[in-house]
């Protein structure tokens, strides 16, 4: 699903030369070009060059400070904290979600930059109360702060995951009400319901009133369908570039695909050209369910690509029958547990931010 939220309509960017230039801390002053008053003198995070765009990354929390000059084109991509994965076959945990923003204006002041954490890791059954739950195995959200209101990537669901009697939960749908991609569903057979379709996303999404953004974020996959008698099992996370799977046939569901940006924003680094902290270009997969019981076979989803986690497999299958944690920097969902404990799902990965704006050509 790709969500379009326009505000204020001006022209996006242009392409842009794929040379890559060198990287470091401190400041960067900027001719804007056509994007405003110009001579932007900016620090915060970690500074390089791509082209014809000066960038900061942002891989913890920090502050962005623009000491002198103005903008109106800047460009932002906020990816909010993924979501961890279930325990005891539980499903996968939902991707951060991806914002695009273009002609955003920047002036001087102060921004505060906040970096979502991931999910931590789903080492045992839902337990009350569900605010408290989402909060610790949701991932975190994204974002700027700016004077036109603040500019979010929303944290990922919390993977769907039984009560400690294998009944219902509140979470079992793969929606905490957080506003990234859903966690995939799951069903504890015989007390929980056979077959679980994965809830909507949380609406309405919350952008700055000037700027035009895009949002990219997916449901997870449903669960138990077709019925299988006393099926443990979860479906995939939600993906930024794709919904998790289902679990058909009584398999574990793959995560949702992530969303590959390299196309999309030139001043992404595609896996051929660079890689920096991991980054290849592919953001916030979703993550793979875990082993099922009474299913087959007997092993965990695939992560959805960008860095989903894997889910945790029936032991002889994989070293681990937990859930592989999705990666950090991307936003990616963990990975849904065979079992509970270490064994059980893996942790979201933290989320990242960057910040874009025209220099000078070197």
């Amino acid at each position: 699903m790709l969500d379009k939220w326009h505000k204020k309509e001006k022209p996006v960017f242009t392409g842009i030369t794929r040379g890559l230039g060198g990287f470091g801390f401190g400041k960067a002053a900027a001719s804007s070009g056509d994007g405003g008053a110009g001579n932007l003198d900016a620090s915060g995070g970690v500074v390089y060059t791509n082209g014809t765009k000066t960038i900061h990354r942002f891989a913890a929390s920090g502050s962005f400070v623009v000491d002198s000059g103005s903008v109106s084109n800047a460009e932002v991509l906020v990816i909010g904290g993924g979501g961890s994965g279930g325990a005891d076959s539980g499903a996968g945990g939902g991707a951060g979600a991806v914002l695009y923003g273009t002609s955003v204006p920047l002036a001087p002041g102060t921004y505060t930059v906040t970096v979502g954490d991931g999910g931590d890791d789903g080492t045992g059954y839902y337990n009350a109360p569900a605010p408290d739950w989402n909060g610790n195995h949701g991932g975190g959200n994204s974002q700027i702060t700016h004077p036109d209101g603040n500019i979010i990537g929303g944290g990922g669901n919390p993977a769907g995951v039984a009560n400690p009697s294998y009944g219902a939960s509140p979470v079992m749908a793969g929606n905490g009400g957080l506003l990234g991609s859903n966690g995939g569903s799951a069903v504890s057979s015989p007390t929980s319901p056979t077959t679980l379709a994965n809830a909507s996303l949380t609406a309405p999404y919350p952008t700055p009133s000037t700027g035009s953004y895009t949002v990219y974020r997916n449901k997870g996959g449903a669960a138990g369908s077709p019925p299988i008698s006393n099926l443990w099992a979860g479906g995939g996370g939600g993906g930024a570039g794709g919904v998790g799977d289902d679990t058909p046939g009584g398999s574990a569901g793959d995560g949702g695909s992530g969303i590959n940006l390299a196309p999309v924003i030139p001043w992404i680094p595609g896996a051929s050209t660079y890689n920096y902290e991991g980054v290849s270009g592919v953001f916030a997969g979703g993550g793979g369910g875990g082993c099922p019981d009474n299913g087959s076979p007997d092993v965990g989803g695939s992560g959805g690509s960008g860095g989903g986690g894997r889910g945790g497999s029936e032991p002889g299958q994989v070293p681990s029958r937990g859930g592989y944690v999705g990666r950090h920097g991307t936003g990616s969902g963990g990975g849904g547990g065979d079992g509970t404990g270490s064994e059980g799902g893996g942790g979201g990965g933290n989320g990242v931010v960057y910040i874009a704006y025209d220099t000078a050509d070197a």
